[in-house]
């Protein structure tokens, strides 16, 4: 993302421990030289209420991974979205149980396209506008065999 040019704001609670926070900055610390990354220590619900929009930001993408536990990936998906350029794209990833699986079914009833990777993680990728997803990684258990263990999504059938 920061490769293409795009700013990057980066929402941790785990910011507030040193040893996080120092590494992220070591790992990053050109970008965050040049501006092209901020770090904001604290939970995704916290940044959207502090959220104005009055400078008419949007997103290009989001990646929402951390509490992975209902209703957390849902709001953050909502929130995500609501803030999404035209052409934008939302990755899931853990994409396993309930929580991420409801923020997967949320963005696929607004007419997000979407694709699932079976990588040991399982990734959702939901987009809008001109993108084209990168094709399948073959690694861990795939998309099909999760799903025969443990079933589709209700979006998904």
């Amino acid at each position: 993302i920061i490769a293409g040019g795009s700013h990057v704001t980066t929402i941790e609670p785990m910011f507030s421990s040193w040893p996080v926070y120092k590494r992220f900055t070591e790992n990053l610390a050109e970008e965050l030289a040049a501006g092209k990354v901020m770090p904001w220590s604290g939970r995704a619900e916290w940044y959207f209420e502090h959220w104005d929009g009055a400078d008419g930001r949007k997103f290009v993408g989001a990646c929402i991974d951390g509490d992975h536990d209902h209703p957390h990936p849902l709001r953050d998906a909502q929130n995500s979205y609501e803030r999404l350029e035209n052409r934008g794209v939302i990755v899931l990833h853990d994409f396993r149980g309930p929580g991420p699986w409801n923020a997967g079914e949320y963005l696929a009833k607004q007419g997000m396209q979407y694709k699932i990777y079976g990588s040991v993680h399982m990734v959702g990728v939901f987009w809008r506008g001109d993108f084209t997803p990168p094709p399948e990684i073959e690694e861990g258990m795939s998309a099909k065999a999760w799903i025969a263990n443990y079933g589709k999504p209700e979006w998904a059938r």
